[in-house]
């Protein structure tokens, strides 16, 4: 069923009225299948409305640009003769309207004597519920007004149009006794609506006599309840189908409005939206049934104007009407804004995927109208899926996502468009999206050509391997070779470090590897990924290995100092390498590398000395960072002959200048209700480790030792419980910890910390309202009510307010609370869920802590 998105008019006069009588009107404006517009337009003068105006004496204006004579049609109009109006009396026979009912039985002849101008039918509909109850009626009254005017579901006649078949008509209607159903005027409207043939050129109008809102169990269709989206659906519904709706209905209901006049929630809405009047169920009979016919044979012909708007999604448009010689007049509307579709994955598009299941993720972001879900129809490799036939792939995640996950995988290099066959919106826009793909890569790079190659000997000490690597689609990344972690290289088993990495899209070469005589030289790419877009999926990886031989003389080198894999608090840590040759070394060609940067003799930081031959590496103060992993490598050393270094003699250690962190681990909270909480504390040093001779614990001023200490190298857990020693804090306190721990470096002193945390003892808390009673009037004074219960600040609570008739106003939460300031989280300020002020009286309250009810009592309002 198409959704009628309807706007009434706010009316400015634009233009000066030809006379006093002459006045044109915009009744009415609202929008349908996107931008489609339509303008009711109602024309007076002396005599009433005018009938028989044509097309060409309209003129129409949008946002002040005339709407082009060949846009738009006059989609209804008024011709001459006596108003043709076909009635639907909706009657509630659901007990408590029998004597209404019965006082409309009575006044049939003054009912058709009011409406005998027209040219009309009547047709009568019980109802109390729908069909899914047991009790539920919900009929047209038909009959055979030639036989004996009694009940037959299946009799010829429906409608009546004269006081003889009107009252045949009505007395078959007495078949239906008072029932028991839920009352569901709304949906015997829409019923009566779809099922009734209407005369095409008359006038429809539905009297509904009730004294009940609509109560829908739930299975009834439509499920259109008392609730603001069920009003609208109905008032779109009677629009679309051009229904006027007379409701006739008490003044006081139980439910909506405020002040001295309090009508049942959505009729006396419903009436002026759809074109008709709202009635007073208890005035006098007469009076009523008067005013009912004279609204009935009102001559309220009104024009139809509809036009397409080029103006969708321009929020607030003006349209402008102007008949000569009777004036002109304006209105404003609200166009409709559909959805806008973002695909969130796979993003962006046109990219490579590393996932053999790619999902395809799409968020309508909602502007006026929403998305349908019913409607998509998603596309995607050339096949059509919706929601329904497809749902184990096509998902709809509320309230705005669309999500479509494959049953079976894509294949590799499989190229994935994908786009929209239908979407469509509330307001019958369809939505397109662009059409996006993505392209699957499964498979791994493939490494070629290792240069030397596998199995090969090399006879000089500093050969620059390479290697040639190849991936489609998705290729290689050149931040793959920024570090060293995907390639290892090892000489006789153990690893190297230092070396360097070029990439040129094709070849991959490792520079600054050194070798000793017969070194045994294995290279891998160790899970050497490709390059993706999308890191959904982990990349496509390939390890591979190749070996060679290397042979070559000259100096041996060594490291003596400091030990490897150490800490060193010394932020000028030396390091002492000794070179062993059976000639002089040339000093010259001496290089070391310290976290890749090189030094030689010329830079200052190397000295040669000893009769063993000593180099040592001297950086100054401040040269070494915190966290630094130290690789230092002997590179290069030849002897006066010019032999190479036969090895590569390295060192790692570890520079360790910070503290050990601690973390306040218990109690988890700020806030906390046991005067003796276990206290936990972690410390971690993920460096040198924690000593734990160093650590040193303070409670309040007060030093303890006796706590646990659960420790293993670099992390561990200090554990004080309170309960031991017979301590208790106060409530309310706020109790103070000091922790100091020091580091254990294998050089230089140890680094040190002292932190410190606190947390607070949460005060007893009773059950308590406050100010009872309060005013909120407005004046700042006692405007809200506040609410205190047992463990505020420690749990969230829900506080319900209820009439003394136990039934609900308010419903809110209370988050847990850091103090009594917070006054406005825990109070209620006199108004429903809705935020309609409440009369003044008694209120009763209930406060629930995790499903129980902790507090309840009672509250004052005073107006």
């Amino acid at each position: 069923m198409r959704i009628w998105v309807t706007f009434f008019l706010i009316l400015i006069s634009l233009a000066t009225v030809f006379s006093q009588e002459s006045i044109v009107n915009i009744a009415n404006v609202y929008t349908a299948d996107c931008s489609l517009v339509y303008v009711e337009v109602c024309v007076e003068d002396t005599f009433g409305f005018v009938h028989e105006l044509a097309r060409e004496d309209f003129d129409l204006w949008e946002n002040t640009e005339p709407v082009n004579s060949s846009a738009w049609e006059l989609t209804r109009d008024c011709p001459p003769g006596v108003t043709k109006v076909d009635i639907v009396l909706l009657l509630d026979i659901s007990g408590s309207m029998d004597d209404d009912v019965d006082s409309l039985r009575a006044k049939i002849p003054r009912f058709v004597r009011g409406i005998a101008a027209a040219d009309y039918r009547i047709a009568i509909v019980m109802f109390d519920g729908c069909e899914v109850e047991v009790s539920g009626v919900r009929e047209i009254v038909r009959t055979d007004f030639e036989g004996s005017c009694t009940w037959d579901p299946e009799g010829p006649d429906n409608w009546a149009d004269d006081s003889t078949t009107f009252s045949c008509l009505f007395q078959a209607s007495t078949f239906f006794t008072s029932g028991s159903g839920y009352e569901d005027p709304y949906g015997a409207m829409v019923y009566a609506a779809q099922t009734l043939e209407f005369r095409p050129s008359a006038r429809t109008i539905f009297v509904l006599f009730t004294d009940e809102r609509p109560q829908v169990r739930t299975g009834c269709e439509p499920f259109l309840d008392y609730s603001e989206a069920g009003l609208q659906g109905i008032i779109d519904s009677m629009i679309n189908y051009e229904i006027s709706v007379m409701p006739v209905t008490p003044h006081d209901g139980n439910f909506a409005g405020s002040g001295d006049v309090v009508y049942y929630e959505g009729y006396y809405e419903l009436g002026p939206a759809t074109g008709g009047n709202w009635f007073h169920l208890y005035d006098p009979f007469n009076d009523l049934i008067d005013s009912v016919t004279s609204a009935i044979v009102a001559d309220t012909c009104c024009y139809l104007l509809a036009f397409k708007s080029e103006y969708i999604c321009a929020g607030s448009s003006q349209v402008v009407v102007e008949v000569e010689p009777f004036g002109m007049d304006s209105a404003t509307y609200f166009s409709i804004c559909p959805p806008e579709p973002t695909i969130l994955m796979p993003q962006p598009c046109f990219g490579i995927t590393s996932c053999p299941h790619q999902v395809v993720k799409v968020y309508f972001e909602t502007v006026n109208t929403a998305l349908i879900p019913n409607s998509l129809i998603f596309k995607i490799a050339g096949e059509n899926y919706d929601i329904f036939s497809n749902y184990n792939q096509m998902h709809w995640i509320l309230p705005d996502t669309m999500l479509f996950d494959p049953l079976i995988p894509w294949a590799h290099y499989d190229t994935v468009h994908f786009s929209f066959s239908r979407a469509i919106e509330e307001g019958d826009c369809d939505l397109e999206l662009e059409e996006c793909y993505f392209i699957v890569d499964l498979e791994p790079p493939i490494p070629y050509q290792p240069d030397p190659p596998d199995g090969g000997v090399v006879n000089y000490p500093d050969p620059v391997p390479s290697i040639s690597i190849v991936d489609s689609p998705a290729g290689i990344s050149p931040q793959v070779f920024t570090n060293c972690s995907h390639v290892t290289v090892t000489t006789n088993g153990a690893p190297m470090s230092g070396f360097s990495l070029n990439w040129d899209g094709l070849t991959l070469e490792i520079h600054g590897l050194y070798f000793g005589v017969n070194s045994l030289v294995e290279i891998c790419l160790v899970g050497l990924p490709d390059a993706p877009d999308y890191d959904y999926c982990t990349p496509n990886d390939t390890t591979y290995c190749w070996e060679f031989m290397v042979t070559s003389e000259g100096p041996y080198g060594e490291v003596i100092f400091p030990e490897p894999n150490t800490y060193s608090a010394c932020d000028d840590q030396e390091i002492i390498f000794r070179l062993t040759t059976d000639n002089s070394l040339n000093a010259d060609s001496i290089v070391v590398k310290v976290n890749g940067q090189d030094f030689d003799m010329a830079s200052g930081y190397l000295l040669l000395s000893g009769p063993d031959t000593l180099l040592s590496f001297t950086p100054p103060a401040g040269f070494w960072s915190d966290g630094q992993i130290v690789e230092a490598e002997l590179i290069k050393a030849n002897d006066i002959y010019g032999n190479a270094l036969e090895n590569r003699p390295s060192i790692s250690f570890m520079i360790d200048l910070s503290a050990p962190l601690s973390t306040f681990e218990q109690p988890g909270e700020i806030i906390i209700t046991d005067p003796a909480p276990l206290i936990v504390l972690s410390l971690e040093d993920c460096l040198s480790g924690v000593n734990p001779d160093s650590i040193f614990l303070e409670i309040d001023g007060i030093p303890y030792s006796n706590i646990d200490f659960d420790y293993d190298d670099q992390e561990g857990v200090l554990t004080f419980n309170p309960n031991h020693l017979g301590l208790y804090f106060g409530l309310g306190d706020t109790i103070t910890i000091l922790l100091k721990a020091c580091d254990s470096p294998d050089y230089c002193a140890a680094n040190c910390a002292d932190s410190v945390w606190y947390f607070f003892v949460a005060p007893r808390v009773e059950c308590y309202a406050y100010p009872n009673p309060f005013t909120p009037n407005g004046d700042q004074f006692n405007d809200l009510v506040g609410f205190d219960y047992p463990e505020m600040f420690i749990r969230p609570a829900i506080l319900t307010v209820y009439t003394l008739r136990n039934e609900r106003v308010w419903r809110s939460r209370i988050p847990r609370l850091e103090s009594f300031k917070d006054f406005e989280e825990r109070s209620w300020n006199g108004k429903d869920d809705r935020g309609k002020a409440m009369p003044g009286g008694i209120y009763l309250y209930t406060i629930e802590v995790d499903n129980k009810v902790v507090c309840n009592g009672s509250v004052i309002l005073a107006r």
